[in-house]
């Protein structure tokens, strides 16, 4: 989850869940890319219920506002 958190703090911008789990150093094509896509979705996901992130479209993740200051320290 902090990994996640610091991607898109790092990018300042929110990012599609293939550039996400491209930006972790993790498969993103085929059927280990597939597992690998849908386990960041649900983390991200957790990570939206929490109030961490928002989802501004589908598939699409960002910092939640108010995160963006040392939104991966803690």
């Amino acid at each position: 989850m902090r990994a996640i958190e610091q991607v898109l703090t790092t990018a300042g911008v929110p990012l599609h869940l293939k550039e996400l789990t491209a930006a972790l150093g993790r498969p993103t094509e085929g059927k280990p890319g597939t597992a690998v896509l849908e386990s960041v979705r649900s983390t991200c996901k957790r990570l939206v219920e929490t109030g961490r992130l928002v989802q501004p479209e589908t598939a699409v993740f960002a910092i939640a506002p108010g995160r963006r200051e040392g939104a991966a320290s803690g």
